[in-house]
């Protein structure tokens, strides 16, 4: 992660407090949060969400620590909605307070159904570099988390793309743990392709690969580089010092202008 930023932003009043409640992560809101802005939020199909704001509604000044990809994310988001509506005037209204709050909406809503939710635990064998690309770019205690979202929110096999009946190379295994109604998703689309031969574990062999399609986008891994870079460079500081991590750095620079 490249570090925490500081996010000031006018809320609901009440609205930072329900969601500390419901927060999952052991690392609490700003980890949780950070978390959902990257991987979980969904954008309205209208402006309309974002902006909504009744008369009765009490702001309130609030600060957020989130990850500083988290913001990058939140701006980013706000410069495609600005390009999307460039002559709405509602769109004057668009900043990081009023889509904060949309945010905080649906993460209320959706970390509420998670403490209602059952949960099972399964094991699954997959490609050892397929596990490693998960654990490279999210953080453990997101991995489960991230690939029940998928299943539930995102994953939809096509005739035209369909899971298929394989056994991986290199195999290694995972124990995850999901909502019971992912794993009912995984075995009605083992009903849906009946005659294929198919199993729990190829469906979701099929999950994992269309997730790593998606996390593999541009965006995230510019995100996920730089934090790799990010951490690197703080390691080879602390050991040996900023002033041969300048020369490293200049010789990179150098060799890379060649």
């Amino acid at each position: 992660m490249k570090g925490i930023f500081l996010l000031s932003v006018s809320l609901f009043e009440g609205q930072l407090h329900e969601a500390q409640k419901v927060a999952q992560s052991s690392g609490g809101l700003g980890a949780d949060l950070s978390h959902f802005i990257m991987f979980e939020y969904k954008l309205p199909s209208s402006l309309e969400p974002i902006l909504s704001k009744s008369d009765n509604d009490v702001l309130s000044a609030e600060q957020l620590r989130i990850s500083i990809e988290a913001r990058d994310h939140l701006d980013s988001i706000i410069d495609k909605l600005k390009k999307e509506y460039p002559r709405s005037r509602e769109s004057y209204g668009l900043n990081r307070s009023s889509l904060m709050r949309d945010i905080l909406k649906q993460f209320i809503l959706k970390r509420q159904d998670l403490e209602k939710r059952e949960v099972h635990h399964s094991s699954f064998s997959f490609e050892a570099d397929k596990i490693s690309f998960l654990q490279s770019v999210l953080p453990f205690k997101e991995r489960d988390r991230t690939i029940e979202h998928f299943i539930l929110n995102s994953y939809a096999p096509s005739e035209t793309e369909p899971p298929e009946s394989h056994k991986p190379k290199n195999m290694s295994q995972i124990r995850i743990k999901m909502d019971v109604r992912a794993f009912e998703k995984l075995d009605n689309i083992v009903d849906q392709f009946k005659g294929k031969g198919l199993t729990r574990a190829d469906v979701m062999r099929h999950v994992v690969d269309q997730l790593i399609k998606e996390l593999s986008t541009t965006d995230n891994v510019k995100a996920f580089t730089e934090q790799k870079l990010d951490e690197a460079v703080r390691n080879f500081r602390k050991v040996h010092g900023a002033d041969t991590l300048q020369e490293k750095l200049t010789e990179y620079m150098t060799d890379g202008n060649k």
